[in-house]
Formats: C-alpha cells, sequence, structure tokens
C-alpha cells in the first residue's frame, strides 16, 4: 500500500513486524531475537498469557513469524506513488 512505501521512502531502515507494524529510523535496527525469547520464557509472562488463552503455540510461533521485512538503503526498491505534504492522495480518499 502507499502508506507503506511512503514510510519506507522516509526513513533509511525500516522494519515490518507481524501486523503491519511498522518502525522507522536514521540508524540501523537490531531485533535481538534472543532476548525476546528469553522474555517470553519468563514462567510470570507464560502465566499471562495462559490467562488471556494464549498458550504455548501463539508464543512458540511468535518469532517466526515476527520480523516479516526489513529495508536498509543499498536494498530500497525505487518507490513510486508515495503520499506527500505537496499531493496528499491517502487524505482525501484517492484510489490506488
Amino acid at each position: 500500500p502507499r502508506t507503506e512505501r511512503t514510510f519506507v521512502a522516509v526513513f533509511p531502515y525500516v522494519v515490518k513486524f507481524k501486523g503491519d507494524l511498522l518502525v522507522g529510523s536514521n540508524e540501523p535496527i537490531t531485533v535481538d531475537t534472543t532476548r525476546l525469547q528469553a522474555q517470553l520464557d519468563n514462567p510470570r509472562l507464560q502465566q499471562r498469557l495462559a490467562q488471556a488463552g494464549l498458550g504455548d503455540t501463539w508464543r512458540n510461533g511468535l518469532l517466526d513469524k515476527l520480523v516479516q521485512q526489513q529495508w536498509t538503503p543499498a536494498d530500497k526498491p525505487a518507490l513510486a506513488d508515495i503520499n506527500s505534504d505537496w499531493w496528499p492522495k491517502d487524505e482525501y480518499g484517492v484510489a490506488e
């Protein structure tokens, strides 16, 4: 979608997480899956997840799908049709 292309055009480093959450930065972004796994293995968190009906199946599959895509300045594609202040397409409902 145009919103994602616009975001990627603005930030040199972008990570797209599960659920279409985009995080952008001027500096490289490192996702420490070892640290995240250690936090997911915390018994208190496991208890809370179980109370919410989110057991081991959810917890074990989380890291496999957490990061969906990453962009750096070296591998960004040429981005066309982005949103800008001069031509704000999405705010006015212009079809993509």
